[in-house]
């Protein structure tokens, strides 16, 4: 069933209007008043379709970190590889990033689709609104920072400096799991 906004004619129904509660009440074609229960509801959101949509393309960097919500790799999927390998090609070439909008199962985020070794991920964005300004952070009085103190924290960042992270840097710190019977030196007080 396709249901359409009653404030607006011909439009398809915005459910992230919709409010929740044991049933959702909207209006169908002939303006009667409906009755859903969520596993319908469910159902309608799960049946829409699902939507990548590139709006521009930017500079490598141009997107501040803060605004990277989650990442994914994204694949060519079936019949996709040509466009795939076009657009990784395209992006090298330019140094670009892409920027759009992807929509699943009703709801819509903003996306940035950027290199990764030989190929794409897909990285949710927030909006600008849910990200806080800095200048909200209490950062404290301005101390009083000698030459010396300066040119300390600038040696220890020069020597401990990488042009890049290690992808092993990466790995949790907690010990892998060792094969039963496995046996690990034990490095103890010596007591």
């Amino acid at each position: 069933m396709q249901l359409e906004d009653p404030n607006a004619s011909g439009v398809p129904y915005q459910w992230n209007r919709a409010a929740r509660g044991d049933r959702q009440r909207i209006r169908d074609r002939q303006g009667r008043l409906c009755a859903l229960e969520p596993d319908e509801l469910k159902a309608l959101e799960q049946a829409s379709t699902s939507a990548l949509v590139i709006d521009t393309f930017v500079p490598e960097g141009a997107i501040d970190p803060v605004y990277f919500e989650d990442t994914y790799y994204l694949g060519a999927g079936k019949n996709g590889q040509l466009g795939y390998r076009v657009l990784v090609e395209a992006l090298r070439q330019t140094h670009r990033m892409a920027v759009g909008t992807f929509t699943w199962r009703g709801k819509t985020t903003l996306i940035a689709i950027r290199l990764h070794q030989d190929g794409l991920l897909l990285q949710r964005l927030y909006f600008a609104d849910e990200v806080q300004d800095a200048s909200e952070i209490d950062r404290g009085a301005e101390p009083k920072i000698r030459d010396q103190e300066r040119t300390l924290a600038e040696r220890l960042i020069g020597r401990a400096g990488r042009d890049r992270v290690p992808p092993g840097a990466l790995r949790g710190r907690v010990p892998e799991a060792r094969p039963e019977g496995h046996r690990t030196e034990d490095r103890g007080s010596g007591d």
